[in-house]
């Protein structure tokens, strides 16, 4: 949810560094760099509403689970500096999107 929201608002570029351990001060940032008066909760429901909108426009377009998804490789190859891999697969978001879907 918080990389969504990041990414939306152009704020990427922290990679979570900054705005998943202190959402309270990016709202804070947004609100006194545009005169709005947004509450922490904000950030997860652009999180949610940014992923259910990416969700409905990869299905629209055709997506299926396995479509959609990653090259083999980023799942067992580590990427430099750190030597991550993917961590997540479509398949294991579905009870995410369910959730998100409940109710929209």
């Amino acid at each position: 949810m918080n990389a969504a929201a990041n990414d939306s608002l152009g704020l990427c570029v922290f990679g979570g560094s900054v705005t998943n351990k202190e959402v309270a001060f990016a709202v804070e940032s947004v609100n006194a760099a545009l005169g709005t008066a947004l509450t922490p909760g904000f950030w997860r429901e652009l999180g949610e509403g940014v992923l259910r909108l990416e969700h409905r426009f990869n299905h629209l377009a055709g997506f299926t689970h396995e479509e959609d998804r990653l090259p083999q490789f980023f799942y067992e190859e580590p990427v430099p500096p750190k030597g991550y891999t993917a961590r997540f697969r479509p398949e294991d978001l579905g009870p995410l999107y369910e959730r998100l879907h409940q109710g929209s």
